[in-house]
């Protein structure tokens, strides 16, 4: 056999406590590095109600640039309500500003979309 032969009267050495804690501190900062990577990660990434209210915006969007009426507007849209506020360009006049946002049962905020068009 290679290395070394199992002694079955010898003692084991044992690791030290100081060795332990430092093995204890080593594995916390890897473990705690990992939970704030996993946290960024789960934060970063677009839940599916924000994805719904994109997705509702841009089919709103699609309708209001093909009949840009300047004024505003709330609409409910299942479990959003969203508003739609039309005015004229600063700008250019033959333009109008089109605002939408997409707001929750609790009037926060989901999504916000806004576009310049045209105006007919």
């Amino acid at each position: 056999m290679a290395g070394n032969q199992l002694k079955l009267n010898g003692r084991v050495q044992a690791s030290t406590i100081m060795e332990v804690i430092i093995a204890m501190v080593l594995i916390l900062v890897v473990f705690t590095i990992a939970m704030m990577i996993s946290a960024n990660v789960m934060r970063a990434s677009p839940s599916a109600k924000k994805q719904k209210a994109a997705a509702l915006l841009q089919d709103r969007m699609i309708k209001a640039m093909q009949n840009p009426v300047t004024g505003t507007a709330t609409v409910n849209a299942g479990e959003f309500q969203l508003s739609q506020e039309i005015k004229p360009s600063e700008n250019s006049k033959s333009l109008v500003s089109i605002r939408l946002t997409a707001l929750d049962a609790n009037a926060d905020t989901v999504a916000v979309l806004q576009e310049i068009c045209p105006a007919k």
